[in-house]
């Protein structure tokens, strides 16, 4: 049982990396791609310019919300397997293991209670002010919702190696576990 859950606890680690590098690299391709293709969106007519910035949003927007959720629940496994898992081997490992998987899951609280409520309060303000077509109004929110950004791409490029980190930390014990 102990190694099911350690397997498990690394396997959690796992989609956890891959959902957050699945989510950045889409959010890198959609918005240069919707750049380039200059679309022009009826719903946001009345607003004379960052067309592709809002279509791009619209699509990379509940990808990024999910992800934010899907971290709660991954980090709510990660936790319990860790724990769960009595595992064997040595401290300094123990320790790194353990660190890296703290600071992912205070990486992923941590957007999830902060930056994504604000950011989200600033992106649907930004998007109801052009979809009004009232530049004026809307481009404070998109300025500050751009503000926001690079702290959150930190955060999500954070937990992403710090769940790597814990992960390979975890198969070395699970490893050094079964030689026992």
């Amino acid at each position: 049982m102990r190694s099911a859950l350690a397997g498990l606890h690394v396997g959690v680690l796992g989609v956890w990396a891959g959902t957050l590098l699945t989510a950045g690299l889409a959010a890198a391709l959609a918005f240069p791609r919707m750049r380039a293709l200059e679309p022009t969106l009826g719903v946001f007519a009345g607003m004379r310019e960052h067309h592709w910035s809002i279509a791009a949003g619209h699509v990379a927007n509940p990808l990024l919300s999910a992800v934010v959720v899907g971290q709660a629940v991954l980090a709510g496994a990660a936790l319990a397997t860790f724990v769960g898992a009595r595992w064997r081997g040595g401290r300094v490992l123990m320790a790194v293991h353990g660190v890296a998987l703290g600071c992912a899951c205070l990486l992923a609280a941590g957007h999830a209670a902060v930056l994504q409520p604000a950011m989200a309060r600033e992106l649907e303000a930004y998007w109801s002010a052009a979809r009004a077509g009232d530049d004026a109004a809307a481009l404070p929110h998109k300025e500050a919702f751009d503000a926001l950004h690079p702290a959150a791409s930190r955060m999500m490029i954070g937990a992403l190696a710090c769940t790597l980190a814990a992960g390979v930390a975890g198969c070395v014990r699970l490893s050094g576990e079964r030689r026992v």
